[in-house]
């Protein structure tokens, strides 16, 4: 073994007794609590993060074009978009404030029409079927306010002409979102036009590549006049700057913790070097140099703080796990738009909280073993 390994593991033996046994402990188990923390935080931010992500992009378009005349050629449009790389599908859509009737309910909700679904929609459909020509679909919170389920037939009223208009229920979804369950219907455009006249809203994009959408919106924006082009990322920007202002903001908060355990690891080594000198004097006299000291102790130190560091990955793991798998903490949809905390911590996560933990511990072992290595051994001998 190496020679400073060896003395090292030798040194460290006397840390098992007395004041340095609470000291020691005490530095690891702060490190464990800080690097668990930051690795439970950091999961939720990122996690919920996604978690948002994934349900957004089921029911909003990767790129919205919202017309600023009506004398657009939206088949034009539509055509020349689908030639693009990377297009999966392209819509065109109607919005409208409605009023939905069922029994002696009544609500106000948005009503889209388009003239099909896209994939991923479908796969949000809990009970009946994705069939909009025939019917429509409708938000598990606002079937629950209404007290319909499939089959059922609800009564529409555009807030424009306030004409009622009778359509069967033939789906139920949950977006897991707040909003679209409370608010939301969908159904077709051949539908929507029965109810009166109305304009086309806009095209939606949909790409293979939701994270290309900026890429190709500012393509599209050259391309075509009199129109206003959102990607998604743009329409949910504030929402998801505020979750990575957030994140930064809980890691530098939850570093501080690893930083105050590891004084305690000063506290340690200084305490440690008292108890030791002679044994250090006594190798010095036989050839020891002063930056093998400083090897020695900074080894010392950092011994210390990986058993604090993967003692903190390991209660992060379990913690998180235990949490995401079980599902244990639950959320007001209405408020945090999901009613679960998911954690999603990836190997890099893991990588950069070990990496910045023990750079603190090593940064803070310096300090005593540089003091240490001027240890005077003609006073120590004495």
């Amino acid at each position: 073994m190496n020679i400073y390994f060896l003395l090292s593991f030798r040194f460290l033996k006397a840390v098992r007794r007395g004041v340095l046994s609470f000291l020691s402990l005490f530095s690891i188990v702060g490190i464990t609590l800080g690097v668990s923390s930051l690795i439970i935080v950091i999961g939720i931010m990122s996690g919920f993060k996604k978690e948002i992500e994934n349900r957004l992009l089921r029911f909003t378009p990767h790129i919205s074009i919202i017309p600023l005349n009506q004398n657009l050629k939206f088949e034009e449009i539509k055509e020349k978009i689908k030639l693009k790389d990377g297009v999966k599908d392209v819509k065109e859509y109607i919005i409208l404030k409605t009023i939905v009737k069922a029994s002696d309910k009544m609500d106000g909700v948005l009503l889209k029409a388009v003239d099909n679904l896209y994939s991923d929609m479908r796969k949000t459909i809990i009970s009946g079927s994705d069939d909009i020509k025939n019917g429509v679909l409708i938000g598990k919170g606002l079937a629950q306010k209404l007290n319909v389920v499939d089959g059922d037939t609800i009564e529409v009223y555009s807030v424009s002409n306030f004409v009622p208009y009778k359509l069967k229920i033939s789906g139920i979804v949950d977006a897991g979102i707040y909003d679209i369950n409370e608010h939301f219907i969908m159904t077709s455009i051949e539908n929507i036009r029965k109810l009166g006249n109305f304009p086309i809203s806009g095209i939606e994009v949909y790409l293979n590549e939701p994270n290309e959408a900026q890429k190709l919106s500012d393509d599209l924006r050259r391309h075509f006049e009199n129109v206003s082009i959102f990607t998604w990322i743009d329409l949910n920007r504030n929402l998801f700057s505020a979750l990575e202002l957030e994140k930064l903001g809980m890691f530098i908060v939850l570093l501080l913790i690893t930083i105050v355990a590891s004084f305690n690891i000063i506290s340690t080594l200084f305490i440690l070097s008292e108890q030791k000198s002679y044994d250090i004097a006594i190798l010095r006299v036989f050839g020891f140099k002063s930056k093998d000291v400083i090897i020695v102790f900074l080894i010392i130190g950092s011994i210390i703080g990986l058993m604090g560091i993967l003692g903190g990955i390991l209660l992060g793991f379990i913690i998180s796990f235990l949490i995401t798998g079980l599902k244990i903490i639950r959320l007001q949809p209405e408020i945090y738009f999901i009613d679960y905390i998911p954690i999603k911590s990836t190997l890099l996560d893991y990588l950069i909280i070990s990496f910045f933990a023990f750079l603190i511990v090593f940064l803070f072992s310096i300090i005593p073993s540089l003091r240490i290595s001027k240890l005077k051994i003609r006073d120590v001998l004495k």
